[in-house]
């Protein structure tokens, strides 16, 4: 076999090489290991998500542009991530609300107030007017999730093969390119998304234009059932601490940029006339024991901040359900969303009758 038909290849292989880790040093030599413009301080939300909201949003604004215009009956959005998908049911609240009322969640996963932002930013965006917002959140997530940076995290070498995969894992963390590959996604990614906003606002388009509709935007999601073994809570209480959210500092952090986030969402729905509500979400006992008490002080006093805080209803249902009726640390199971759902329409049921203008 006559190798010397691949020496060219070969070499051409060898310089792309070689130019890849001249550039992945110069990158490093230049912006250093975690440039500050490039590694947010928060963990980003993911694409994924941003997209399912996208269509989701451009789903409602077809059916109320072209079916439910001449209805009247209010709207009622509540925005949150996996506790909220999992934890209300929009047909209990529409079913036990003596107010003739629909209800619409976007909802996604993560455990921030930019990733519960990040959930608004289709209606922000549009003239959409829904009559009341409820924003369902837990206080730690105003010390958000710290962003993992160039942590690394190695599982034990049981064998040969833990061992060459954490090698390999670990060359690539020494390299800037790889370690930071889904960082360079996320700075692209944002750019184009902010572009796109901008041009979106400036020409005048509908939310359909932004983002085809999702086709069966309202299909239910899937639900937990049963509760996860006492080794899986202690595993995901572990995972809450490598966050930060146990730590009262988390909360103290000047640089935290979730407190004006959130004012700046209740801001946003009261300029169109948005009634909002703050609804804490239900967590189980060993969640809340290791919660610092600043988490809730800073929620009070973020609030008092707020412009219009005095129009700000807080309803405080960490603790409306028992522990058994969890999941897992802070995920409600199927009857205990059931539960929480009923409670929750009581509430709503103590508002007055809002007024339908989409």
């Amino acid at each position: 076999m006559d190798v010397t038909r691949y020496r060219n290849v070969a070499v051409v292989f060898l310089c792309i090489a070689l130019a890849m880790v001249a550039l992945d040093r110069a990158l490093y030599f230049a912006f250093g290991s975690a440039p500050r413009w490039l590694v947010p301080e928060q963990k980003p939300i993911g694409w994924d998500i941003v997209d399912c909201t996208e269509k989701r949003f451009a789903a409602l604004f077809e059916e109320y542009e072209w079916e439910a215009a001449d209805l009247g009956e209010p709207l009622c959005v509540y925005f949150g991530l996996s506790t909220a998908r999992l934890g209300i049911d929009p047909d209990v609240l529409a079913a036990r609300t003596g107010h003739r009322m629909r209800f619409v969640g976007f909802h996604g996963n993560g455990g921030s107030i930019e990733h519960l932002m990040g959930m608004a930013r289709p209606l922000l965006r549009s003239d959409f007017r829904p009559a009341l917002a409820i924003l369902a959140l837990h206080p730690c997530w105003l010390a958000g999730q710290r962003s993992d940076g160039l942590q690394l995290e190695v599982p034990p070498a049981v064998n040969w093969k833990t061992r060459l995969t954490n090698k390999v894992r670990g060359l690539a963390h020494e390299t800037w390119i790889t370690s930071h590959r889904t960082f360079v996604n996320h700075f692209v990614r944002s750019g184009l998304y902010s572009l796109r906003e901008t041009l979106f606002v400036d020409l005048d388009l509908p939310p359909n234009a932004f983002s085809a509709p999702d086709p069966d935007p309202w299909k239910p999601p899937k639900y937990f059932t049963g509760r996860r073994d006492p080794e899986y809570f202690l595993t995901q209480l572990d995972r809450w601490k490598t966050i930060g959210w146990f730590d009262s500092e988390s909360y103290t952090n000047p640089n935290n940029q979730n407190p004006q986030v959130l004012l700046d969402l209740i801001a946003k729905c009261h300029d169109r006339g948005t009634e909002v509500v703050i609804v804490q979400m239900p967590e189980c006992s060993q969640f809340r024991a290791l919660i610092p008490p600043e988490a809730e002080e800073l929620l009070r006093k973020t609030l008092q901040r707020s412009a219009g805080g005095s129009n700000v209803v807080v309803w405080d249902l960490h603790d409306s359900i028992d522990d058994e009726y969890f999941h897992d640390t802070i995920h409600l199971g199927q009857e205990g969303r059931g539960k929480f759902s009923q409670r929750l329409s009581e509430l709503v049921n103590s508002l007055p009758q809002p007024a339908a203008h989409h």
